[in-house]
């Protein structure tokens, strides 16, 4: 797959609307590190995002601690796939460092979607690779035409506006083909004012569900989320983060008798 000849095909009004002329990443970081409860953008639409939601290259040990991860996502992969190589859409990228880790574990190819148009212009990531990456509003939805071996998307649902979900649902079933696995999480603790969001993981099933998408085995199910949570750097556990391991529904056999 050459991913930086993926066009989205459906109308999307990019990223944070802000003015970053001469703001600085580091002076950005600084200023919300004063009070990391008050961090949203304050743009109407946007509620839910930070500008420093994306500024992990900053600090490098910070990076490398997403290296279990990775492999954690490629060990999923695998298994799910039975092979070794694998694509991945990860919606909700940030700073998108996350793609020289999966590449370092099988990922032959690999696109990042983010809103915050900060890392866009600094992140030495995306520099580096700019075909990788897009500049688009999660919240609207989004088609590239391609599915994705692996779409995962790691603490972004909370920040998505409730009347905006299905748009976000949407984008991961429109990169999902038969054999392809969804990963994700969603925060269950509302202490900053960037979780606009916030529901247990019952309810989250059922918003998936409308879009046929649905957990995969119950056995493989359970294997796959302690070896996510096992192997994030935030230590993800069930009192403060539901994950999810998703495929699209698989279609009811055809009835042959009539």
């Amino acid at each position: 797959m050459e991913v930086a000849a993926l066009r989205n095909s459906l109308p999307n009004s990019g990223g944070i609307p802000a003015d970053l002329s001469g703001i600085s990443p580091v002076l950005v970081a600084k200023a919300n590190s004063v009070d990391d409860s008050r961090r949203a953008s304050g743009i109407a639409g946007f509620e839910g995002l930070a500008l420093d939601d994306a500024l992990g290259w900053l600090e490098p040990y910070r990076h490398y601690s997403f290296v279990p991860l990775a492999k954690a996502i490629s060990q999923i992969a695998g298994s799910h796939l039975g092979r070794h190589d694998f694509s991945v859409l990860e919606l909700g990228c940030g700073g998108g460092g996350l793609r020289v880790l999966l590449e370092a574990y099988g990922a032959n190819a690999y696109l990042g979607i983010d809103a915050n148009p900060l890392p866009f212009s600094h992140s030495p990531y995306m520099l580096a690779a700019p075909g990788n990456y897009r500049l688009l509003n999660l919240q609207e939805t989004i088609d590239f035409g391609a599915a994705f071996d692996v779409v995962c998307s790691f603490e972004v649902l909370e920040h998505i506006r409730e009347d905006c979900l299905d748009a976000m649902l949407a984008s991961i079933a429109n990169h999902l083909g038969p054999e392809s696995v969804f990963l994700g999480t969603a925060a269950l603790t509302d202490c900053f004012d960037v979780h606009i969001t916030v529901h247990p993981r019952d309810w989250w099933l059922g918003r998936f569900a409308r879009h046929g998408l649905v957990a995969v085995n119950g056995a493989q199910e359970a294997a796959w989320m302690d070896l996510l949570a096992q192997n994030h750097p935030f230590n993800w556990n069930s009192s403060s983060t539901s994950i999810f391991i998703l495929h699209k529904r698989p279609a009811a056999p055809r009835d042959l008798s009539t």
